[in-house]
């Protein structure tokens, strides 16, 4: 594709998303032309490595031989130094955050605080920290006072001292420690002591004005967030599947799709869709599971019908 096209990137990134669609997550991840394949073994990386290069074949995509990388065991990916056991921030990032000279308009300000809240998440209470320059975005016009200076040096100071995050386990226990302040709240997801992620979001000034033990109550409820590391999406499309045998409505939609794909219903993964969207069979147990999981439950926290039904669909 022609990349001086204003759509291309996103019409790329569909593509792969599309065509890796069954091994996403699983052993692929894609981000535009950059394509990571990891698994447990050696065995298993190169089955994995014959799959990806299957599916590339197939749909006439080739891939430039000087920007291979095999078997490696530490690997820089999307600002991030990945390895079997931890993720780190790239230090060649670090050292553009730390040089960055000071601010003096919105758009520079707007560059500087993209590209440190990419690593947010290394850094504990960071949208506590980064409050005072966040808010220089809201005014009419850009300012620096000392407050902003001061922000601005302790966020390039938290950068300097990021922790190096471990890789989850998901047959071991996670720990999840939350705290509320004044200005803030934040959370940490660890596994036998070492740092994961961290979470943290500083307060208006209606919620500045709660109880310590409201405040405190409002950490744990954002904290749920820090486990969904992982969903298995497997069990509930195999549910889906079963629940659609022998269903009249699912087998005259199937039909549809089988008859005149895309207008509005169509096959894919063996389920039935409508406008891209997975068709679950009426009456199924599995709707009010997910009722449940997006509505009752502490991540769901009980939000308004519109709410409920934009996260479901």
């Amino acid at each position: 594709m022609s990349f001086g096209l204003c759509n291309a990137p996103s019409t790329f990134q569909a593509i792969m998303n599309s065509v890796f669609r069954t091994y996403l997550c699983k052993f692929v991840l894609v981000f535009f032309y950059d394509i990571l394949i990891y698994s447990l073994s050696w065995n298993m990386h190169l089955e994995h490595i014959k799959k990806a290069f299957k599916i590339l074949r197939h749909h006439q995509f080739f891939i430039k031989m000087s920007k291979f990388a095999f078997g490696q065991q530490e690997l820089e990916y999307l600002g991030h130094i990945i390895t079997p056991h931890v993720i780190k921030v790239d230090q060649t990032k670090i050292e553009a955050m730390i040089n960055w000279p000071r601010l003096i308009n919105i758009s520079e300000l707007r560059g500087f605080l993209d590209l440190i809240g990419y690593y947010r998440k290394f850094v504990r209470n960071y949208g506590i920290l980064a409050r005072p320059l966040t808010n220089l975005l809201k005014r009419g016009q850009f300012g620096w006072p000392k407050e902003a200076e001061q922000t601005f040096t302790n966020l390039k100071q938290a950068m300097k001292s990021t922790p190096i995050l471990a890789m989850p386990k998901f047959t071991k226990p996670f720990v999840i420690e939350s705290d509320a302040s004044d200005v803030g709240i934040g959370a940490v997801l660890t596994q036998q002591g070492k740092p994961i992620t961290f979470m943290s979001r500083a307060l208006g000034m209606s919620k500045k004005s709660w109880s310590t033990y409201a405040k405190e109550m409002l950490a744990i409820v954002h904290s749920p967030s820090l486990d969904a590391l992982f969903m298995s999406q497997v069990e509930i499309w195999e549910e889906i599947k079963k629940a659609a045998v022998g269903q009249a409505y699912m087998e005259r939609i199937g039909k549809l799709a089988m008859d005149n794909p895309g207008a509005p219903y169509s096959w894919r993964n063996e389920l039935v869709l409508y406008k891209n969207r997975v068709d679950v069979p009426p009456n199924s147990r599995i709707i009010p599971q997910l009722l449940r999981e997006f509505h009752d439950s502490y991540f769901g926290g009980h939000s308004g019908v519109l709410s409920t039904y934009k996260r479901l669909a």
